[in-house]
């Protein structure tokens, strides 16, 4: 038996609401007093990196610690048809990552109508050749309208 097993459905909802909302206060709270340390730790990061760009140090050791530059690579699509022809060109197939746009297979899902016969209301279009599809459930809260 749970912890919850003697509330009604009514006061699992408000209580659910009620802590939601208690989160949501902390979160913001929390937001707001780091603000300020966020952002003198970035002022000092910055201050920091400019010192050794300029000393051109990639690492400095002190007795109250170490700071040391790490770099960090972003790979972006400039012109998709030119890339995807010279990764089709040279075979370099492991450039790309292997997902699909679920917005888009959901939409072709959803374009296919229902054979003959089965109800338009229940039926649901298989997945394309290749793609599973799996739907996870989960109870969502809304407060009451005003």
């Amino acid at each position: 038996m749970d912890q919850t097993s003697g509330f009604t459905t009514e006061e699992i909802i408000a209580k659910y609401i009620e802590l939601r909302d208690y989160k949501e206060q902390l979160q913001a709270d929390l937001k707001v007093k780091l603000e300020p340390i966020e952002e003198a730790m970035g002022v000092l990061a910055n201050t920091m990196l400019d010192r050794m760009n300029k000393s051109g140090e990639e690492s400095i050791r002190t007795g109250r610690g170490t700071a040391f530059i790490k770099p960090t690579d972003f790979i972006g699509v400039a012109d998709w048809d030119t890339s995807l022809t010279f990764i089709q060109e040279n075979g370099l197939w492991n450039f790309l990552t292997k997902a699909l746009n679920k917005t888009a297979v959901l939409e072709y899902m959803k374009s296919i109508e229902a054979p003959p016969g089965v109800d338009v209301e229940t039926w649901q279009a298989p997945p394309p050749p290749g793609v599973n599809l799996s739907r996870k459930r989960e109870v969502q809260f809304r407060r009451p309208s005003r």
